[in-house]
């Protein structure tokens, strides 16, 4: 319950994230606890930690793994922003090749955009190996896209070679804003 608790600027600690994910399959309500600290995923988390990544990947591969994947998947609706986008990193870390719904989800909170530190996570994203139909969804999903979100996913697309002229411009105007030069740096 410390990572339910942390109040931590940048989420809960890696190390209380890697405790926490090597017991959470022997406990009866895992899921529920899952649940209950997913708003507290730090933006550094998964792109710093692989051992984090790598224990979010077993749990949800393992003989449990269908609750853990229920209890984030239902996040992915929650009202609060944080779990959403939480949830969202989560599934689309373990999962980048079906995960499609929260591609969609973690880069939406892009606009949302509580903390302005999840760079590194979004630097991250774009090396991920996302399916056709992970990449077609987000595609055929721009337009609910406020312009810095879509900048993100139009990077991602157009890094596989999915290039989206309709907002081709829109994009090369976003990725001069000061907000995406990380975005501006990949090379497109």
């Amino acid at each position: 319950s410390r990572i339910a608790n942390s109040s931590e600027w940048h989420g809960a600690h890696p190390g209380w994230w890697r405790l926490l994910l090597s017991e959470l399959e022997q406990l009866e309500d895992g899921p529920k606890i899952l649940a209950a600290c997913v708003h507290n995923l730090g933006p550094y988390t998964l792109p710093r930690y692989p051992e984090v990544r790598e224990a979010f990947l077993r749990l949800l591969d393992g003989q449990r793994g269908k609750e853990f994947r229920n209890v984030l998947q239902i996040k992915l609706n929650s009202l609060n922003p944080l779990e959403r986008r939480g949830a969202a990193v989560i599934l689309v870390t373990a999962d980048p090749r079906t995960e499609a719904d929260a591609l969609f989800i973690a880069i939406r909170a892009r606009a949302e955009r509580m903390n302005h530190d999840w760079d590194e996570w979004e630097e991250f994203c774009m090396t991920l190996d996302y399916s056709p139909s992970v990449l077609e969804v987000l595609r055929s999903r721009l337009h609910l896209l406020d312009n810095q979100s879509r900048a993100l996913a139009l990077t991602i697309l157009a890094k596989r070679g999915l290039k989206v002229e309709l907002y081709q411009d829109e994009l090369f105007d976003t990725l001069q804003t000061l907000g995406n030069w990380r975005l501006a740096k990949e090379p497109i």
